[in-house]
């Protein structure tokens, strides 16, 4: 087991999101899947900033009608960022 310093932990998952978004390989399912074991370490506001920005991703694609990744990506994103601001509000 490796150690990581919080601050480390939050870069490392900013920058992973802002990689997966749009990508169209496994990355995005992973990165999704990495956030829900870690996101206990994150401060509410660093959370926050993450469901944003794929939030604001959605709607640039959705005004554009493109995916953000492939049809299947689009919705789990969709569904990353409905299930975690219900989850941030409770």
């Amino acid at each position: 087991m490796i150690q990581i310093l919080k601050e480390d932990l939050w870069c490392l998952m900013l920058c992973s999101f802002r990689y997966s978004m749009g990508r169209m390989t496994y990355m995005p399912s992973a990165v999704r899947d990495m956030y829900k074991g870690y996101k206990k370490y994150l401060l509410p506001e660093q959370r926050l900033q993450i469901i944003n920005e794929v939030k604001k991703e959605l709607e640039i694609c959705e005004r554009c009608d493109t995916y953000l990744g492939m049809d299947f990506d689009y919705k789990a994103w969709k569904n990353f960022v409905e299930e975690e601001l219900k989850a941030e509000q409770t």
